[in-house]
């Protein structure tokens, strides 16, 4: 009962179907189905090339495993902030521990004031940080989780809209905004 390489894939290309539209009900809306079965489809030729390797298992579900877990590795590759941040954003972590992590960062602006500057461009760097501060302060929280997660986590405005829901273009939008009234704030 050899089949031919095609006759699998015509065979089993519903089986891809069903694992991504099973895996969406649990992936934010901004993952395309079809990108599920486009890595779903990836991972069914790798089933049927490595399948003859393997005797005694059941084709199908042998192609089950690699379908799912190529669709798990594009996931994974595409994410583009990592398990640890998005753990830290499951566990809710509080505004407080956010603003903080954001103002240690800030503070860190004040080491780069250097002993060799002069007591007034000392000053004018001070005050500067102390702006900033008190403008990111001022910020709503939507912004302010928009700052956070770019400054403090280093995740991408591409990122930053997966996670907020929104497109990357809106995430560019609203950040270009706020560096601008930052700008404006400092100057």
């Amino acid at each position: 009962m050899d089949k031919t390489s095609d006759q699998l894939i015509i065979e089993c290309a519903p089986l891809v179907k069903r694992i991504a539209r099973h895996m969406m009900v649990k992936l934010p809306t901004s993952v395309e189905v079809d990108d599920l079965i486009q890595a779903g489809m990836i991972g069914l030729l790798d089933a049927i090339r490595l399948h003859g390797e393997l005797p005694g298992q059941s084709f199908q579900n042998y192609a089950f495993t690699r379908i799912r877990g190529a669709m798990l590795d594009a996931l994974r590759r595409d994410d583009c902030i990592g398990r640890p941040h998005r753990e830290k954003i499951k566990r809710g972590e509080s505004e407080e521990v956010i603003i903080s992590s954001f103002e240690d960062a800030l503070e860190e602006g004040f080491d780069l004031i250097s002993q060799e500057d002069t007591p007034l461009e000392y000053l004018i760097k001070k005050d500067l940080v102390i702006k900033a501060v008190g403008f990111f302060d001022g910020l709503s929280e939507k912004h302010k989780k928009l700052m956070t997660m770019r400054y403090v986590d280093g995740v991408s405005l591409r990122g930053i809209g997966r996670i907020m829901g929104k497109s990357e273009a809106w995430a560019c939008i609203q950040h270009k905004e706020i560096l601008n009234q930052l700008e404006g704030v400092l100057n």
